[in-house]
């Protein structure tokens, strides 16, 4: 005959509402040394597919109902497209007047002292300030520096083309007619 659930235990596990995952890892931890018990002193193969089963079937139902869930889905945070799409942050504990301002106040009126999660992301907000300064300082040079180079390089190319064989002659003055005739 195969075990049962109050018989593995001593105790029914079906009538309790909630069973903690603690107590779960320990019921399970019973179960498997029973079932080594039953396929070692029985004999064989059909007690411990039967046991195997009864385990199966009690871990199910345990987990249903244990009272800490496991779920197995990807966690999406809801409204985050929509966020996206207005400009928002991804969630509302980024930035914003919940996470920027304090708490509290002093009855007179003074702001209380910043918490320490208000200080250190103002001090990871000047960092980047500071690193966007500074890359944009990059940026300028780069442009400039580049601007010089193509400025260099055209004087070049005219320098070039002043050393190079001016007409004379007959072609110096064809080249000088349609100029003087223009105005």
């Amino acid at each position: 005959m195969a075990p049962t659930a109050a018989g593995v235990c001593g105790e029914s596990l079906f009538r309790q509402p909630r069973v903690t995952v603690d107590k779960l890892t320990l019921v399970l931890t019973a179960l498997l040394g029973h079932v080594n018990c039953l396929t070692s002193s029985s004999d064989g193969d059909v007690v411990h597919t039967t046991a195997s089963f009864l385990l199966c079937c009690l871990y199910v139902a345990l987990l249903r109902n244990s009272s800490r869930r496991f779920s197995t889905t990807l966690g999406a945070q809801g409204g985050e497209k929509w966020r996206k799409e207005h400009g928002l942050p991804r969630s509302g504990t980024e930035y914003g007047p919940l996470t920027d301002l304090p708490d509290w106040s002093f009855a007179d009126g003074r702001a209380a002292p910043p918490m320490k999660g208000q200080l250190r992301r103002k001090q990871e907000r000047e960092v980047i300030a500071r690193r966007i300064v500074m890359l944009n300082a990059e940026m300028d040079r780069g442009m400039d520096r580049w601007k010089e180079k193509q400025d260099e390089a055209k004087r070049l190319e005219e320098h070039k083309e002043s050393l190079l064989f001016k007409p004379k002659g007959k072609l110096l003055l064809k080249k000088k007619k349609p100029q003087s005739q223009e105005p």
